[in-house]
């Protein structure tokens, strides 16, 4: 399929090598912050946008107007309104919109979805920093905390939020709530900040039989505690844009996938709206 790539700021590059090696995408153009419509090659099928949050939108219709499929960094868009002009559209003219929630590509945590499946979750603990003050005038949760949200909306049918606080735009704890399929409430904490001392990317998970330890970083990427013996899954966490990029063709020709993809994607953004009030 014919692609263009708006962005080329590090995430762009990173993405672009990586749609450069992919089978299924050709890539025709890559364009900065000086991007035009007018610019689109003909017979360009497939947009893919890495810009700051504040121009998903307008780029996303723009791209859509023109017949293209999109594929969006995460989040979509800014507000629910956006979002929701944008599937109108989608559906309107069968063209689809991939948000890169890029951890439910990851296989450490496919594997522990499934692990959890029909089990009682008691308690999850989220930890996702950044050091240094990379992202000036962005908020935390939209950066970083986002990643933890695809997660947990891929794990519960239904979460709240029981209480949140920022330091700043840059630093955020919050309390949510999930129902499993238990249909009981399991409490989730969430701290994220962009401008701590060290990166890190980590979940403990309780259940009443089980503990389950995931670093990103680690190696292992998993420690499992199950009936007083534990164990170690470990899982290549360095090549999930590619993963990504196969599941955002697959989708393409998905209908279920698909769908799933969208209500996930609305419940992120619905939670983010509702902790952006506080900035």
């Amino acid at each position: 399929m014919n692609a263009i790539l708006i962005g080329k700021g590090g995430w762009g590059e990173l993405l672009k090598l990586y749609i450069q090696k992919n089978t299924h995408f050709n890539l025709v153009g890559v364009y900065g912050s000086d991007f035009d419509i007018s610019q689109i090659p003909p017979y360009t099928q497939v947009a893919f946008i890495a810009t700051p949050l504040y121009s998903h939108f307008d780029l996303t219709l723009m791209c859509m107007k023109k017949g293209l499929h999109v594929f969006v960094e995460k989040p979509t868009c800014k507000t629910l309104e956006q979002f929701h002009i944008l599937q109108d559209h989608a559906q309107k003219h069968n063209l689809k919109i991939y948000t890169d929630y890029i951890y439910l590509c990851s296989n450490s945590i496919l594997y522990i979805i499934e692990a959890l499946k029909n089990k009682r979750i008691e308690s999850i603990q989220a930890i996702i920093t950044q050091y240094g003050r990379f992202y000036k005038d962005e908020n935390v949760l939209e950066v970083l905390g986002v990643h933890w949200l695809s997660v947990f909306c891929k794990i519960f049918s239904d979460i709240r939020i029981k209480k949140f606080s920022y330091t700043d735009m840059h630093q955020l704890q919050a309390v949510l709530l999930g129902k499993d399929d238990t249909q009981k409430d399991c409490e989730i904490t969430l701290f994220c900040s962009l401008v701590h001392d060290k990166k890190a990317r980590t979940l403990q998970i309780s259940l009443s039989d089980m503990s389950i330890f995931f670093d990103m970083q680690g190696n292992p990427t998993l420690k499992i505690f199950e009936n007083k013996k534990s164990s170690h899954v470990h899982f290549d966490e360095q090549h999930n844009i590619a993963k990504t990029l196969e599941f955002f063709y697959e989708i393409l020709s998905n209908s279920s996938s698909y769908e799933e993809h969208i209500k996930i994607c609305h419940k992120v953004l619905q939670l983010c709206c509702d902790m952006r009030i506080a900035i």
